[in-house]
């Protein structure tokens, strides 16, 4: 939508693109969206640590395993 002119000649801004510059700049100096951001990368480092966890318990669990399985084999009677 353009500028229309009014009765009296002068440019009238448009509903919507004229206060889209103000739109703008109190979007960009809210604080309030900082939240959600700051959430997101604690979740993100919190499942990166997770998967981390969960592969170092997941090779620990593996080797204590083969560990058990050489006992047994060892103590098997022929």
């Amino acid at each position: 939508m353009a500028a229309v002119k009014s009765k009296n000649n002068q440019k009238e801004k448009s509903p919507f693109w004229g206060d889209f510059s103000l739109v703008v700049k109190r979007f960009i100096y809210d604080e309030r969206g900082m939240e959600t951001a700051e959430y997101m990368i604690i979740g993100t480092v919190m499942g990166a640590g997770m998967i981390a966890a969960v592969k170092y318990l997941r090779e620990a669990a593996v080797d204590k395993f083969d560990q058990m399985a050489e006992a047994l084999d060892g103590s098997k009677t022929p």
